[in-house]
């Protein structure tokens, strides 16, 4: 027996312009979802930013549909953050961002045994905008190659706290910091 769930949605007034579209996170999932990375990514509250792209595209473009419980959560959200702010649509691999894989199988990224992200190498991709600070989730991260791109803007100073970086390269780009 299937039943169908229409979602009317309404126009934002002008005093909820600061908030993504509330009817993606009226689930049970989605509200759970939203209240987790919130707490560690506040701009994800703010329409129009890339946090919020990517918390939208986690509760309804995602096929991979995780739920707050599900320890791949934080890397999928901060690969969505990355791919939100540093231009992803003009990347030169079509479909990066793909609901239906595993992140460790998105172009330039490559996971340890336990599917955990240690390396993204995206050298020489068409990079732009800036290195969000939510990268600094991704703890086991090892290598970070995001050389020879476009770029700008000061190197969040989270990153310093990744406990296993080994290999940090970002020359022949336009940051500072």
């Amino acid at each position: 027996d299937e039943s169908i769930t229409s979602v009317t949605s309404v126009p934002p007034d002008e005093t909820q312009n600061d908030t993504p579209n509330q009817a993606a996170f009226t689930t049970t999932r989605g509200q759970a979802i939203r209240s987790k990375i919130v707490t560690l990514s506040p701009q994800a509250d703010r329409a129009g930013t890339a946090q919020a792209k990517a918390l939208d595209w986690i509760v309804r473009g995602d096929e991979m549909e995780l739920d707050a419980s599900d320890p791949d959560l934080i890397q999928r959200y901060v690969v969505a953050v990355m791919y939100y702010s540093m231009g992803g649509d003009s990347w030169p691999f079509p479909g990066w961002l793909n609901g239906k894989r595993d992140e460790c199988r998105f172009p330039g990224v490559v996971c340890n045994g336990q599917g955990r992200i240690h390396m993204i190498s995206l050298v020489s991709s068409g990079l732009t905008g800036n290195i969000p600070s939510e990268m600094s989730r991704l703890v086991d991260l090892k290598t970070l190659e995001f050389n020879d791109n476009d770029i700008s803007g000061t190197v969040p100073m989270e990153l310093g706290e990744l406990p296993h970086i080994e290999d940090l390269q970002l020359a022949d780009n336009d940051l500072q910091g």
